[in-house]
């Protein structure tokens, strides 16, 4: 057995042990996911129970408060028929105050358990996080594993080729991480905003049936609030799928394009931008033009999710060589890592992360400046 076969033996031994390791963490994370929407409909329950079960208390206590009372009036008259009085009233004081030490055990028993289930919902949520992330690198190695593979296989003429074929590997191993990355941000958009939108409407609704029985103005409240909650979910989905529809260059060219990004910032924000645009006397192909305009809307995303920014100035410029993205706000900005790579996992920003390897494929340079309450810079060179 040469060289190359054992090389082959090994790959295929690996892939097949990954393959049952991505499969084991597939189904843990599963199980995980499950045990967290259990905990979480608990929590929701708890949060109702709760408030009603103060309510009990209360009354309970005020009712304890004037049984106290009316015991130690009874006690003052030493007659006969005020002794039978003061018997029954001592028994009755005595059942209800049984009653509020009860109630208020299960209420401190309730608020405990509430306490730990959000602990443990934010703790199973950092979990699911990290072996989603490993799940992710997973895939991402059995790719390149499985390419390679194939490469290893091909033709003598083929291997003559090393040089090309390990450009072409690491360039597919970029494309298949961002594919992974671009699934990654979309599923953490949908599950940070419309499924929790959501799921909070739903907490309400059960919320709304208790007060309305109770307060009927109070209610309607709750019910206008969770209209205002929905119709911003619906936002938020239809620009989920905003961001997922083809870039709308063919129609609206590059600067119709940014310009019609760069209007989704005023309507939601209230920030004022402008926009420089120079790049008249360039030809740029088709593929760069749609890779600029996927690095500025994820800029533009990042700007509405995050800076709280109130001005945006962006500019697109270029040379013979290269073309310019400069983008500025005035947000609250964040800790630039030292080595941008650390974006490249994803575990820092998928927004910046498909932005760091959009430039990195096309062999481009990032630099970002941003320093807490001053605002960030990004500044992007491309070749064309």
């Amino acid at each position: 057995m040469d060289n190359k076969e054992q090389l082959l033996e090994i790959m295929e031994k690996t892939i097949s042990s990954l393959e049952v390791n991505k499969d084991s963490i597939m189904s843990l994370i599963g199980n995980m996911q499950s045990e967290y929407e259990k905990k979480k409909q608990e929590l929701i329950d708890l949060q109702i129970k709760i408030p009603l079960m103060m309510d009990d208390v209360k009354k309970l206590t005020v009712q304890d408060t004037e049984m106290r009372q009316k015991l130690a009036a009874a006690s003052e008259d030493f007659s006969e028929t005020g002794r039978i009085r003061l018997h029954k009233t001592y028994q009755q004081a005595n059942e209800i105050h049984s009653q509020l030490l009860k109630l208020e055990e299960v209420e401190d028993s309730l608020i405990k358990r509430r306490n730990n289930l959000e602990f443990e919902l934010k703790r199973n949520q950092f979990y699911i996080s990290q072996a989603e992330h490993m799940a992710q690198q997973l895939v991402v190695s059995l790719s390149y594993l499985q390419t390679g593979i194939s490469h290893l296989s091909s033709s003598s003429e083929e291997e003559n080729n090393n040089n090309n074929q390990s450009a072409f590997s690491a360039q597919y191993m970029s494309f298949l991480k961002s594919i992974e990355n671009e699934k990654l941000h979309i599923a953490r958009d949908i599950h940070d905003g419309p499924a929790q939108q959501i799921a909070s409407a739903q907490m309400r609704v059960d919320f709304c049936k208790t007060v309305l029985r109770h307060d009927l103005e109070k209610g309607l409240k709750i019910l206008d609030q969770l209209k205002a909650d929905l119709a911003s979910s619906l936002t938020e989905v239809r620009n989920i799928l905003f961001n997922l529809t083809p870039a709308p260059l063919e129609k609206m060219g590059l600067k119709g394009s940014i310009e019609n990004l760069l209007n989704t910032i005023i309507d939601s924000e209230k920030t004022s931008t402008s926009f420089r645009f120079e790049l008249c006397d360039v030809i740029i192909e088709q593929g760069i033009e749609t890779t600029i305009y996927r690095i500025v809307q994820e800029l533009i995303n990042n700007i509405k999710k995050h800076a709280q920014a109130t001005q945006v100035v962006l500019s697109l410029t270029s040379s013979e060589k290269y073309v310019y993205i400069n983008m500025i706000d005035d947000g609250i900005g964040f800790n630039v890592p030292e080595d941008l790579k650390e974006f490249s996992n994803g575990q820092k920003s998928f927004g910046l992360s498909n932005v760091y390897t959009r430039i990195h494929d096309l062999d481009g340079h990032l630099k970002i400046s941003s320093q807490i309450d001053k605002g960030t810079v990004f500044r992007i060179q491309l070749p064309v």
